[in-house]
């Protein structure tokens, strides 16, 4: 008998059309005219992140406290509801759904791996049909108000893969691993996969197709 299979799949880029926490970010500034006025502020911090004076996890905490700091679970809901219905419907590449559909049917473990924020990222995985979703943590205030802060580290690279290692240790030690991903920053997964593909793979990870013995594919 064949061992059991995880099947774990990378979201931005790889499962979806586009990057989900900035789409996401947008769709909630449209509605929230009070914060349009630290716009500046949240180029300048992508200048600083590009020039590499601070780090993906440092953006990303601004991102959160500029955009979502100080929203009640409450009235963060209902752009949560509106934004996962739009990508499910309209922003999953049609490869990544076969894909999904062909590992569920034969009884494979889904797990979604992201540094897209729980706020959303939870749900979007419930809605897709994932049995785990790993993703990067936000915090709340002690009266349920987003901070601005993370909750751990940034579920990116090797925290992600970190989390992912855990995740199999305690629910499928022996199982037979399927990674895919667009991004150079899952390499290590990837390396750590049985079977490993490179979805519409970035120029980074192009580079690394017969060090990590991936197979290139386009989900469309």
């Amino acid at each position: 008998m064949s061992p059991p299979e995880v099947a774990v799949f990378d979201l931005d880029g790889t499962l979806t059309r586009r990057d989900t926490f900035r789409f996401f970010l947008i769709s909630v500034l449209l509605h929230r005219a009070s914060r349009w006025p630290l716009l500046p502020v949240l180029a300048a911090a992508v200048l600083v992140h590009v020039l590499g004076w601070r780090d993906n996890t440092w953006l990303k905490a601004v991102f959160l406290r500029s955009v979502l700091g100080g929203l009640h679970r409450d009235e963060l809901a209902p752009f949560v509801e509106r934004f996962v219905e739009r990508v499910v419907t309209s922003g999953i590449r049609p490869g990544g759904l076969v894909a999904l559909a062909r590992h569920r049917a034969a009884g494979a473990r889904l797990v979604l791996a992201t540094a897209s924020p729980d706020v959303y990222a939870l749900q979007l995985g419930v809605r897709l049909g994932f049995d785990d979703v790993v993703c990067t943590r936000i915090g709340w205030t002690a009266d349920g108000r987003v901070s601005g802060t993370l909750d751990g580290g940034n579920c990116y690279g090797a925290e992600k893969f970190g989390r992912v290692e855990r995740l199999l240790a305690e629910r499928a030690p022996q199982a037979a691993l399927t990674v895919y991903s667009d991004h150079h920053a899952d390499r290590d997964l990837l390396r750590r996969a049985d079977h490993a593909f490179a979805v519409r793979p970035t120029r980074q990870l192009m580079t690394m197709v017969s060090e990590l013995g991936l197979e290139v594919i386009d989900w469309g």
